[in-house]
């Protein structure tokens, strides 16, 4: 039975081997996609088992438009494959679209023999620009658009027109074995944004592309303003002050601005980096030197100077503590002035005045227990801006001790003993020396006044009239003598 099943396998075979050598197909060079222009080559294979004569034609079959576009009469031997090249064909508008070639073998008859068909191709007219997609330039600057444009297979388009639209212009130029370039020179005063510069390129053939580059313009830095809060500043606040900075349209702009503050004498104080818009803060303290300082900025070429007032301030600040008013100088300048501190106690004003000269954060103190006897007195100090609209300069029942030299107590008591004329006066209570040179002085006056006959006599080398019975005769002066027998008597 074996060989029963090897002869049917061998004649199955042979009847199908007759059919199984009829073959035909075609083939196409190059790649799957084609420009318009470009030339498309075909070859085509045919082997038949039995002798044919009839012609065989090439159809290009795209998606709305066929073309048969060679036919050539063929003698085709039997089993014996025959290798037919398609001559070129070029590639129009008409063709774009896929498309593909289909060979039919015929006879004389117009009978189809055999067909072959090709893959598909794709046909288009689109090619590809290959550029700087965004630039950023200034105003009045040269901006270079290049690129280069191939085919959609990424060979280079040998040749081409280029048109270039920028701002409502349109400027021409060509592309060479690829690459095209062109320069563009910006207004000076182009406003600062994006703007669109677009591309067009298109060849022989009707193949075209088009680009939009975005060119940014950016703002071009022309000047700096310091802008000062104040003019003048006080020691012991801030200057304050935004850095502004400006395009060729007077627009703030952004950007880094490099900052120094310099001090009367051209030091610097401060120096750091800003951004535009930012403010800079410098504490001055209560000791800064009164005069002119001077802020600059700088950025890319430009500088801005601008000039300040620290203002001179003399002024002292007063606190109780312990017997003791302390004085210091919180001003920038030498403080040379009288202040007065006042001690009230039962109804008596005592005025302590004070020469006061002191440099700039200087400190001196006023020991109030050596300047008024011991009490409790209400300490008024003098108004000062530290404690201005403020209850501080005023300190209630405080315990002041006796600390005073000998000499202004003995004149505190000859006051006592002239209170009628002292106590009339607060601003020659104050002063124990000075009411003890009034009293002394108005002592003299009097014995003077009294005496001065005798004076009068004295100069003049003679006894005065009446012996001394003249001498202080508003008094009645009885004789001794007679004033001890009279007591005797008594």
């Amino acid at each position: 039975m074996k060989w029963l099943k090897e002869a049917i396998l061998i004649s199955f075979l042979l009847f199908l081997m007759p059919f199984a050598l009829a073959e035909s197909s075609i083939d196409i060079s190059g790649t799957d996609v084609y420009n318009l222009g470009e030339k498309i080559t075909a070859s085509v294979s045919l082997l038949e088992d039995e002798n044919h004569y009839g012609f065989l034609k090439a159809i290009l079959v795209c998606q709305n438009y066929d073309l048969q576009y060679y036919t050539a009469p063929l003698n085709l031997e039997a089993n014996f494959r025959t290798l037919i090249p398609v001559p070129e064909l070029p590639l129009f508008a008409s063709m774009k679209g896929t498309c593909s070639i289909r060979a039919d073998f015929e006879d004389t008859e117009s009978n189809r023999i055999s067909r072959a068909v090709s893959k598909t191709f794709l046909v288009t007219d689109k090619l590809n620009i290959s550029t700087e997609k965004i630039i950023s330039s200034l105003p009045d600057e040269t901006v270079v658009l290049e690129g280069n444009v191939r085919k959609v297979s990424g060979e280079n388009l040998d040749s081409g027109n280029v048109k270039i639209s920028f701002n409502n212009q349109d400027f021409d130029t060509e592309v060479e074995f690829g690459n095209f370039r062109h320069t563009l020179q910006l207004d000076a005063d182009l406003d600062i944004g994006n703007y669109p510069i677009t591309i067009n390129v298109k060849d022989k053939n009707e193949n075209y592309a088009d680009e939009v580059v975005q060119l940014n313009v950016l703002p071009v830095p022309t000047s700096i303003e310091n802008r000062l809060e104040n003019e003048k500043v006080k020691p012991g606040s801030a200057l304050k002050a935004k850095i502004i900075l400006y395009d060729h349209k007077e627009r703030a702009m952004n950007g880094t601005i490099n900052v120094d503050l310099l001090d009367i004498d051209g030091k610097k104080l401060v120096s750091k980096g800003v951004e535009s818009l930012d403010w800079v803060n410098y504490e001055f303290n209560r000791q800064a030197l009164p005069g002119i300082y001077t802020i600059i900025s700088k950025t890319e070429g430009i500088v801005e100077e601008t000039e300040f007032e620290v203002e001179a301030v003399s002024e002292i600040s007063m606190e109780y503590s312990d017997e003791v008013v302390i004085v210091e100088n919180i001003g920038n300048v030498e403080y040379d002035d009288e202040t007065t501190i006042v001690l009230e106690s039962d109804g008596k004003n005592y005025l302590i005045n004070k020469k006061i000269k002191l440099d700039p954060g200087e400190i001196m103190n006023i020991d109030l227990s050596k300047e008024v006897p011991e009490g409790t007195y209400d300490v008024v100090l003098p108004d000062t801006e530290e404690n201005e609209s403020k209850l501080e300069n005023i300190i209630e029942d405080v315990s002041i001790s006796d600390n005073r030299p000998a000499y202004k107590k003995v004149g505190s008591g000859m006051g006592a003993i002239s209170g009628a004329v002292v106590g009339a006066s607060d601003y020659i209570a104050s002063r124990p020396i000075l009411a003890s040179f009034i009293l002394i002085v108005i002592i003299i006056v009097i014995v003077g006044y009294y005496s001065k006959g005798a004076i009068a006599n004295t100069f003049k080398k003679k006894e005065p009239e009446g012996g001394t019975s003249e001498l202080f005769k508003d008094f009645n002066f009885e004789d001794e003598g007679k004033k001890d027998n009279n007591d005797e008597n008594s």
